[in-house]
């Protein structure tokens, strides 16, 4: 028996004042602390609601309760009236959307991919497809799915946003194989044989491989794998292994593809220099700076002390001489 997997049916449109998010004597304990305890909230639509306070009172861990990101130690959440830990993901996905503060990317995705990802749980056949289909008919959904009735439009951008992940996987790969190459040869005799058993596999087809394939119709070739590898090898013994991880810290300057058909142009091109921009950004999430306590004038006022003592000096000296 096939068993159809659940399309989530989008909500219908809420009228003003609808309680779409409401928590009800809401507890948390994170690290043996009590960061929320017997918090009421209700959130209805049409309306703002804004939550004020200072830092560490517990404003950041409210939100990630309401979004059903994070479960309550007790007290309950309830999303359009059902508790949220009632809500499969699909559902929950087309009820509640989560902006936070920052986010960091692992990978190069622009703006708009990450937008669209954003609005994948509203994409798809929908039900209205999924409904002309017969449960009990499985000849019917194989011949559909034959078809290609479900497979995404292959688009320009489709195939653009494919070739990133594939690099992308790639690089992930190939830093794993170099990385326990590397650590495995001085004590596994057969390091190199095992090697080359774990890529053929690999290239035969693995199911990693063929969930990318059936799911989102990327084929994972094994000479992208075999390309990354030597590349990150590569840039082991001409940067050392902590040259190498930093890339990791900037996905912009990650490998692309282009590097990959190079992997020697890429490792002998020019490094770049972040410290600058990483002390900018350390210094733009709060970190003090000793230099500016002194009114901006970059001293750090012991100075100034100072000569505001030998001036007392002076002036204690002069009283004594009247």
């Amino acid at each position: 028996m096939i068993r159809l997997r659940h399309r989530p049916v989008p909500p219908p449109p809420a009228e003003p004042g609808d309680v779409l998010v409401e928590a009800e004597r809401v507890a948390v304990r994170l690290a043996g602390r009590d960061v929320l305890a017997g918090v009421d909230v209700t959130a209805r639509a049409g309306e703002v609601l804004a939550l004020v306070g200072p830092n560490g009172a517990g404003k950041s861990t409210l939100l990630s309760v309401l979004a059903a990101d994070l479960a309550p130690t007790a007290g309950t959440v309830r999303i359009h009236g059902r508790p949220a830990s009632g809500w499969p993901a699909p559902d929950l996905a087309l009820r509640r959307a989560v902006l936070p503060q920052s986010a960091s990317l692992s990978f190069p995705f622009t703006v708009e991919e990450v937008v669209r990802m954003g609005r994948a749980p509203w994409t798809g056949a929908g039900p209205g497809v999924v409904g002309q289909f017969d449960p009990e008919n499985p000849e019917q959904l194989q011949e559909a799915l034959q078809q290609g009735m479900f497979q995404p439009e292959d688009t320009p951008e489709q195939k653009a946003a494919l070739a990133r992940l594939e690099t992308a996987l790639a690089l992930v790969e190939g830093w794993v194989d170099a990385v326990v190459h590397a650590a495995a040869k001085p004590r596994l005799s057969s390091a190199d044989a095992l090697r080359e058993t774990l890529r053929r596999r690999r290239a035969s087809g693995g199911p990693a491989e063929q969930t990318f394939a059936t799911l989102i119709g990327l084929e994972l070739r094994p000479r992208r794998l075999r390309d990354a590898s030597r590349l990150w090898a590569s840039l082991t013994d001409a940067r050392g292994v902590d040259g190498r991880d930093a890339l990791w810290a900037h996905p912009d300057m990650l490998p692309t593809a282009t590097d990959l058909d190079d992997p020697d142009g890429f490792v002998h091109r020019e490094q770049a220099d972040f410290s600058e921009l990483d002390k900018m950004l350390g210094e733009a999430a709060g970190k003090p700076d000793l230099r500016k306590q002194d009114g901006g004038t970059g001293e750090t006022g012991d100075d100034d002390r100072a000569e505001g003592e030998d001036k007392s000096k002076d002036e204690s000296k002069g009283d004594d001489g009247k």
